[in-house]
Parts: structure tokens; C-alpha cells; sequence
């Protein structure tokens, strides 16, 4: 299978290691590239348009996507789910077209509720504002890595003049054998070989996020004791699944049964005996129920603040820190409270980047960009090929060409490129990625 050759992040930093700042759309390939500075600079080498904005201001409190919502929820008659999507088309509609108010002109978004949030969004800091009045120095040799990556934006903060360096060289190359297997199963345990041969810090896993090829690599690297490289969303914070189960049965403690509970009884060390499974835990008399009830009487009643501080003995300190951002620490525990902050954390990707100390994993729709020696690709299915808005001011057939050009620089990532895939899945053969088709130059047939 040929591929338009890809240019590694080594030849692309000789490149433009000349000049005083590069700008690139994707934040991995910008580490990247600053990664192999052989001594630190002042100011910026490489960095994106966004991240150059936020540092420009940074002694101002800027906002992003995360920071709008809450402005747009707390300032607007609008529900959260209204708020979410209508500011996720205001600001993709402002990156295609350039404009903030560009969405006003669609027929489909010319309404009141639309112009409630781009007026709260014109009305604070935000750095997609600041993006559009900053101004590179002058006199300063600028480089774009991957400019037709860059959306309009981004385009904004580049300078009358820089140099462009594409990804992608004219010529093609022939890409390595694909391995087939007859299980998920049996791809993890052909990775987890590879990886106890090799230093965690060479190798890279690209493989859809909450995919099974995903859950499994994550598994037994855990099982092994190998350190992992990934960004862990807040949602998947013990304590804080614990403490949203702890709210709920905190405003609906009547018609919990034991057995319902046991992950909560755990966590605040609260001993009720085996044989009471069955009961509800209202109806227990024993010192520890009360203890129970007690503490989610009081919980049910307090603030989100309150009832986090009434069960700091057994969180994790940063938690609080981390909810800050919700801006619902002051809100009444309630239901709608409950609702909210799940919604919230499934549709905002809130967390923390681990130690770079081990074997990174990565998603394939996330970045075109895996700066590790040795990659595996796992499943590379139909999950591999983003989906394409429908929305007005998306050309799709652009959008598609953009999303097969990030697909090829991908899978070209790494000096040793592993490609692992599953043939058949319930006896059914597996679809492949959309893009693997393109490049077979037809439908891939399982052997």
C-alpha cells in the first residue's frame, strides 16, 4: 500500500530550526519540535496560534471553550445542553469562516437564543478575541508547519509573511505489511510482548479512546506495572464517580438498597453487615447506618463546597481544585446539580496530563502527531474516521480531504511502524477505516 511520504519530526525541526518562531496547528507537533532545541530559548520556538495568544496575555485571565459555557450557562436563559451546542456551532462556524457573528448569516442560526451567546462571548476576554487583534513582532523569520491545518483563527495571528513547510513530500512510499489477528485479545498480548522487550519511553499505542483495543492495552500495561503516558479525563477520578454516587444517594437515600451501595459504604469506611444487602438503607437501625444517614442528611441539604469539605478525610486534595472550573462549587446538591456536572464532564474534556515516563497512548481523531520511535497501531477501524459535521459552513469534501491527509501523516509516525489488525469480530469481517479503503484504492477484502 502506497502513501504520499511523510517527513519526520526530525527533518522538519532541521528545517526550520533557523528560524525565531514556528507555528504549527497541532500542539504534539509543536512539543515536538521544541523537544529537540539542544538549549532553552527566550520567548517561543515553536507553538501554536492559540498558545502563543494565551501567552502574549498572560497576565490576563483569558477564557477558551470551557470558561465560555460557564459564562453562557450562568448569563443566559439558556440549559446547559442549549448552551453546549449552541456555543460549540458559534465558535466551529467562527473557525471556518473568521467571523464571530458569520453564524448569524445561516437561516438554520439566525435566532434569539444564537445571538445570546455570541453577545456573551463578545463580551468577555476570551482568547479567540485576542487571537484576532495580536500581532507577531516585527523583523521576526517566521515558519508554518502544516499551514492548511491552520483555521481561520489561526490564521489570524500569523504575520503579512512567513515560510510554509507541508507534513507530506510529493513522492509516495510503500507503507509496512499489516498484521492480521482473530482477536482484540490476541493484538494486546502481541503489543504487550513488544513493549517488555523495548524502554516504555520509546513506544506509542495509537488506538481509539473507550475502544476495546484501548481498554485492553491500558489493562495489562497496569498489570505490568509499565507507566502510561495519556491525558486521564477527571471523569475517570475514583473519588470523584464515588462522590457523584455519594449525591446521589444523598437526595434519594430512601429506595437505596445496601447492595446499591457498596462502593460508597467503602469509601467512607461505613461497615453494614453482608446479610442486609437486600434492605433499603433507611430502614437500618445500627450505629453505622446512622452514621450513613447522618452525613448524606447533611450532604442533601449543603453546597456543593460544603458537602466536598464534609468529606475531604476521604478525597483526594486536588479534587476541589479541579471542580473549581465547573464553576458550581456554590450550587445546592440537587439532582439537576448531579445532572449538570456529569454533563459537563462528558462533554468537556477536563483533566490532566500524566508524566511523560512511559508508554503513550493515543488517539487516532485527536492528533496526526506521536513523537515515539516505535508505534503501534491497533484496530485502525471504521472508529478511526472522524465524523464530519453536518453543519452549513463545513465543506465536507474539504473537510474529508483534510481529515485523509492527517490519516496519512499519522500512520507514518514512528522509525518502526507496527500496523495490527483485528480480521473478524462475532464471525462478522471488520470494517476498516475509511481512509485505509482510499488508499488500497478500494474495498479492503479480509485474506
Amino acid at each position: 500500500m502506497e502513501v504520499e511520504e511523510g517527513r519526520s519530526i526530525d527533518e522538519i525541526f532541521e528545517s526550520v530550526r533557523g528560524y525565531d518562531i514556528v507555528f504549527t496547528s497541532e500542539v504534539a507537533m509543536a512539543d515536538a519540535l521544541n523537544e529537540r532545541l539542544e538549549e532553552p530559548v527566550i520567548g517561543h520556538f515553536a507553538t501554536t496560534p492559540i498558545r502563543y495568544t494565551m501567552s502574549r496575555f498572560q497576565n490576563e485571565d483569558l477564557l477558551r471553550e470551557k470558561g465560555l459555557f460557564i459564562e453562557v450557562a450562568n448569563n443566559t436563559d439558556l440549559s446547559w445542553r442549549q448552551s453546549s451546542f449552541l456555543l460549540e456551532n458559534v465558535l466551529d462556524c467562527w473557525r471556518h469562516e473568521g467571523s464571530l457573528d458569520a453564524i448569524m448569516d445561516y437561516d438554520r442560526f439566525n435566532e434569539s437564543s444564537v445571538r445570546q451567546v455570541v453577545d456573551v462571548v463578545r463580551s468577555v476576554d476570551n482568547v479567540f478575541t485576542r487571537a484576532e487583534k495580536i500581532e507577531v513582532d516585527a523583523g521576526m523569520d517566521v515558519a508554518v508547519v502544516g499551514y492548511s491545518d491552520f483555521d481561520e483563527i489561526d490564521r489570524q495571528v500569523l504575520p503579512e509573511s512567513f515560510d510554509t513547510f507541508e507534513v507530506l513530500r510529493d513522492r509516495k512510499t510503500e507503507l509496512p505489511e499489516f498484521k492480521l489477528y482473530g482477536s482484540a485479545t490476541d493484538i494486546v498480548r502481541s503489543v504487550a510482548q513488544a513493549v517488555e522487550e523495548q524502554a516504555a519511553l520509546d513506544v506509542a499505542v495509537v488506538a481509539r479512546r473507550g475502544s476495546i483495543f484501548s481498554t485492553l492495552v491500558r489493562s495489562m500495561l497496569e498489570s505490568r506495572d509499565i507507566a502510561i503516558n495519556r491525558r486521564k479525563n477527571l471523569r475517570e477520578h475514583r473519588d470523584l464517580r464515588t462522590l457523584i454516587r455519594t449525591l446521589r444517594l444523598a437526595v434519594n437515600s430512601d429506595r437505596r438498597r445496601v447492595e446499591e451501595c457498596q462502593s460508597v459504604l467503602n469509601w467512607l469506611d461505613v461497615k453494614i453487615h453482608t446479610e442486609k444487602d437486600r434492605e433499603f438503607v433507611s430502614d437500618i437501625g445500627s450505629d453505622e447506618s446512622k452514621k450513613l444517614q447522618k452525613t448524606l442528611e447533611y450532604i442533601g441539604e449543603s453546597t456543593l463546597r460544603d458537602a466536598i469539605d464534609r468529606l475531604d478525610g476521604h478525597m483526594d486534595t486536588d479534587l476541589e481544585a479541579d471542580l473549581e472550573q465547573l464553576g458550581i462549587l456554590d450550587s445546592e446538591v440537587s439532582e439537576q446539580l448531579i445532572a449538570r456536572l456529569e454533563y459537563f464532564l462528558d462533554t468537556y474534556n477536563v483533566g490532566k496530563e500524566s508524566a511523560r515516563n512511559g508508554v503513550l497512548l493515543a488517539d487516532p481523531t485527536s492528533s496526526e502527531v506521536v513523537d515515539r520511535p516505535i508505534v503501534f497501531h491497533l484496530g485502525m477501524g471504521s472508529g478511526w474516521t472522524p465524523t464530519i459535521p453536518d453543519r452549513p459552513w463545513i465543506d465536507s469534501e474539504e473537510e474529508d480531504a483534510r481529515n485523509l491527509k492527517r490519516f496519512k501523516y499519522l500512520i507514518q509516525n514512528g522509525e518502526q511502524r507496527h500496523y495490527l489488525v483485528q480480521e473478524k469480530s462475532m464471525g462478522e469481517d471488520v470494517a476498516p477505516s475509511l481512509y485505509l479503503n482510499e488508499l488500497a484504492d478500494g474495498e479492503i477484502e479480509s485474506s
